[in-house]
């Protein structure tokens, strides 16, 4: 990486060369330098892509069906010899009713459909619909680009979106009980169904077995969850428009001038779905995602839930050596909590 720092030099950070800003730049980076250049070593394109969406919308109408369906999918992501780096997975939910499994499968189509799908819905109720469609490397990231063009301008990129989310990270060591999935559910039976705002729900598979998310070592990266099984992710905005990706990535939803401040309403309810998770499992000892930043959380509650006590400690401490004076700040920066 390249990277300007907070005296103004301009270093490229290697793991031999900085290993402390290679350390901290890869999960605390807006704490601590401005990257300019990333050099990535790139792989192979795969022949094929097979994407595969199930939608269980007819079971959302009970907490109960729709928490069975994503028990049944943690045990499948654990303890299946299907599960491998290979598969993709998320469970995606919306304000229209939609509730579907979803991801990519990176290998043979008969094979999935024969032997992976078939494992992955075992006992569950039959799909109100299911697709599996084969696609090409570049047809099926063209897919997930909301028509956006895969080649990006070199100057003038100002494709974004504003949103209020929140998100709950699981660990493999503390599956999800079934209570705290049916709390889950029946907030949005209760609360979600009948809203007068957009909003959608991603519960992407982080974990399970064989994932090279977890291969790292906790203390290889400023990202440290490194033990994670599910990733949450609450998001809403402001009426009227809204945008969804019907892929197997985040979706989010956009207010027509996506600019805050959000309703109470919309606040409310966030907190409240992330709540009836979390409060359901008290023994649960969540996390949060670093990339879904949450603005309702302290500056100690961010160091807790995104770094924890240990790996904080460390990026304070860099922090101090490579921008002793806070030019790079934010409410949630490194070094304005102590753990």
């Amino acid at each position: 990486m390249d990277v300007v720092l907070a005296d103004g030099r301009l270093v490229h950070v290697t793991p031999a060369s900085y290993p402390d800003l290679y350390y901290a730049l890869r999960g605390a980076a807006d704490s601590i330098g401005i990257i300019t250049t990333f050099h990535l070593q790139t792989q192979p394109a795969p022949a094929q892509v097979v994407s595969y969406a199930s939608n269980f919308s007819t079971a959302l109408k009970t907490a109960d069906a729709a928490a069975d369906i994503v028990f049944k999918l943690q045990t499948f992501v654990t303890t299946s010899p299907y599960v491998n780096r290979n598969l993709t997975l998320e469970v995606y939910t919306s304000i229209f009713g939609e509730f579907s499994v979803r991801g990519w499968y990176f290998g043979d189509l008969d094979h999935f459909i024969q032997t992976v799908f078939p494992a992955m819905l075992s006992g569950m109720p039959t799909p109100d619909n299911t697709t599996v469609q084969e696609y090409g490397w570049l047809t099926a990231l063209e897919n997930i680009a909301e028509g956006e063009p895969l080649r990006e301008p070199p100057t003038g990129y100002n494709n974004h979106q504003t949103f209020y989310t929140k998100s709950v990270v699981t660990r493999e060591a503390k599956p999800l009980s079934k209570v705290a999935l049916a709390s889950y559910f029946q907030y949005i039976i209760d609360k979600g169904l009948t809203a007068a705002f957009p909003w959608n729900t991603f519960i992407s598979l982080y974990g399970g077995k064989d994932s090279q998310i977890n291969t790292p070592a906790a203390d290889s990266a400023a990202y440290s969850h490194r033990d994670s099984l599910w990733v949450f992710q609450v998001s809403t905005a402001r009426l009227p428009v809204w945008t969804l990706r019907l892929t197997c990535f985040e979706n989010i939803g956009s207010s027509a001038d996506r600019l805050p401040p959000f309703s109470p309403e919309i606040t409310t309810f966030v907190d409240g779905l992330n709540a009836a998770l979390t409060d359901a499992q008290p023994d649960g000892d969540f996390l949060a995602y670093p990339n879904y930043l949450d603005p309702a959380l302290t500056p100690a509650e961010a160091a807790d839930l995104y770094y924890g006590p240990i790996t904080y400690g460390k990026l304070v401490k860099i922090k101090g050596d490579v921008d002793p004076e806070a030019v790079f700040w934010n409410p949630q920066a490194i070094g304005n909590a102590v753990l």
